[in-house]
């Protein structure tokens, strides 16, 4: 009868070894499986489910149709009243799930500061007319131009954009382009530069422009530190041929143009200086550094001001009491910055995936004394039922 009793007992107890078998190994920091975490067009980390400009099925993004820029350029600049602009591209473009036949147009075009088409009628850029793309990542595209686009007749600041359109001819991308309207990046809206068409008659007023600037690290981590370079001209205006001028670098909200991070920083070479009349003096690779980047996660501008004041420190302050959110008069953009969500890695070198496993131990030898106290129970217990 014992020997009965206790055979069936025999697969609880072992169910129960079982038990604290995986409970010890899983305590001791067994590798469990965590889900990767994605990486959207702009090489972001994204935890999954989160807002991005992608949709997802189960754990794996399908990003939409979009492109990106990684060399863009737009001449001459300045350029007369009614002149003419060429310019190239470079980057890649890429379709969505249901569109993978669907034609694409790239075109050119200019904007004013509300958005809105000004000038000529946009251009299309060359290779990427009625083009069947790939998913992403999609397809390369390198140095591709456009030209003959007519600037606005009005003396101001204005953008050049690129917009990718999905139709069937470019008469339609470039109605499309007419039609709509960009004030900042979005799905199938990029920049390309800005171009300024100085007054047709009379004094130019005090302004400068860029034709090259840098900003590195992107990305870069909260609070971490950034610098660039500039090279373009500036100049003063008729009544202003003794005052002082400073250039200044700073962070500022995309999306309301206010002033964020650390305290914007003087541009080298650029310090208090008495400036000509247009076309100015020119620059060439003036730096700035140990510019603090914001600390909440975001895409944030850095911007170059310049302010006719009688120390650094006043130039400092107008840029963090002024706004700006398209470039305009002594306000102009140097270059774009991401600050990602902070990552806490997992050293498993095991999986190699990044996240944390809930069941690590805060102790090692924790784990090892509930597994030990686990098996002498069921000793015990097993002992004390086969008596």
């Amino acid at each position: 009868m014992n020997r009965r009793t206790s055979y069936k007992r025999v697969p609880k107890d072992l169910s129960l070894l079982a038990f604290a078998l995986l409970f010890g190994l899983a305590a001791a920091g067994y590798p469990t499986q965590d889900i990767p975490i994605p990486q959207d067009p702009n090489n972001r980390q994204v935890e999954p489910n989160s807002d991005t400009s992608s949709t997802q099925a189960g754990t794996a993004l399908t990003y939409l149709a979009d492109f990106s820029l990684t060399a863009k350029s737009v001449t001459p600049n300045p350029v007369s009243a009614g002149g003419l602009v060429s310019g190239s591209i470079s980057g890649s473009w890429w379709t969505e799930t249901g569109s993978e036949g669907a034609l694409w147009y790239m075109v050119a075009g200019f904007r004013n500061s509300s958005g809105a088409w000004v000038g000529g009628d946009p251009a299309g850029v060359s290779g990427m007319q009625g083009r069947i793309l790939s998913l992403y990542p999609g397809q390369s595209f390198s140095a591709n131009t456009f030209s003959g686009l007519t600037a606005p007749t009005t003396s101001g600041t204005y953008t050049v954009w690129a917009q990718m359109v999905p139709v069937t001819t470019l008469s339609g991308a470039i109605s499309a382009f007419k039609t709509q309207t960009a004030t900042s990046e979005k799905q199938y809206h990029k920049q390309v530069g800005s171009v300024t068409v100085p007054p047709a008659n009379g004094t130019h007023p005090a302004d400068f422009l860029l034709t090259d600037k840098t900003v590195t690290p992107n990305p870069v981590s909260p609070g971490g530190s950034v610098s660039g370079s500039i090279t373009g001209s500036w100049w003063t205006e008729v009544g202003s041929d003794s005052a002082l001028w400073y250039m200044v670098a700073g962070f500022r909200d995309p999306n309301n143009g206010s002033w964020v991070g650390g305290e914007p920083v003087g541009v080298s070479g650029m310090q208090g200086e008495i400036l000509p009349l247009y076309p100015g003096q020119s620059f060439s690779g003036n730096t700035f550094g140990g510019l603090t980047a914001p600390t909440t996660p975001g895409a944030y501008t850095v911007w170059a001001q310049m302010v006719p004041v009688t120390t650094l420190s006043g130039a400092i302050s107008a840029f963090k009491t002024q706004t700006a959110t398209s470039e305009k008069q002594y306000h102009k953009q140097v270059g774009s910055v991401t600050v990602p969500p902070s990552i806490i890695p997992d050293n498993d070198a095991n999986t190699g995936a990044i996240g944390v496993n809930p069941l690590q131990p805060i102790c090692p030898l924790a784990s090892t004394a509930v597994f030990a106290l686990t098996l002498v129970g069921l000793i015990r217990s097993r002992g004390l039922r086969d008596r």
